[in-house]
């Protein structure tokens, strides 16, 4: 083995999520492997995962985008603080809807699975059309539900963090 990587490394080497899986994979590509390369990537690192990566790789070239030039000029973002999710679903409604045909295709994140099935089903015994995907989901129906949001018979995508990353949608 050349190269080992680890993506969304944060979830993976945060003590509550996978490290210990992780520690021992590069025990055995260690073992089995000389002079391979680990490359790490995440969009985040608290400094609880950046000194237990410093300690487990050692000599790492470390290179971090400061969060101002994370978003792309082109995009909009906005951040409004909703005290719960009945406030976040009346947001959505009263503000993000009503200029929904103006803003064009949208997808909106939330943190849980929970978040996005209670606002995916609120909205839609509104009668709003909108989609909701998730890790929850068979990978046919992931598919299926991305293809109609890619050709606009969705305007609506309601979302986890599954599609943080490596999805690309040039109306949106």
């Amino acid at each position: 083995m050349k190269i080992l990587v680890f993506d969304k490394a944060d979830h993976l080497f945060a003590e509550d999520g996978f490290r210990d899986d992780s520690e021992q994979i590069m025990r055995e590509v260690e073992r089995s492997s000389v002079g391979y390369q680990v490359l790490l990537f995440s969009a985040t690192f608290n400094d609880t995962v950046k000194a237990f990566v410093s300690r487990v790789v050692k000599d790492a070239n470390q290179l971090y985008v400061k969060k101002e030039q994370l978003t792309l000029d082109m995009v909009k973002q906005y951040k409004v603080h909703c005290p719960d999710e009945l406030a976040k679903i009346e947001v959505i409604k009263d503000k993000i809807f009503e200029f929904g045909e103006k803003v064009g295709p949208m997808i909106i994140f939330v943190k849980t699975r929970q978040s996005a099935s209670m606002l995916h089903g609120s909205l839609l015994s509104e009668g709003y059309k909108c989609t909701s995907i998730q890790n929850a989901i068979e990978q046919a129906d992931k598919d299926k539900i991305i293809k109609e949001f890619k050709d606009g018979l969705t305007k609506v995508l309601i979302t986890t963090d599954l599609l943080a990353r490596g999805f690309d949608q040039a109306q949106v």
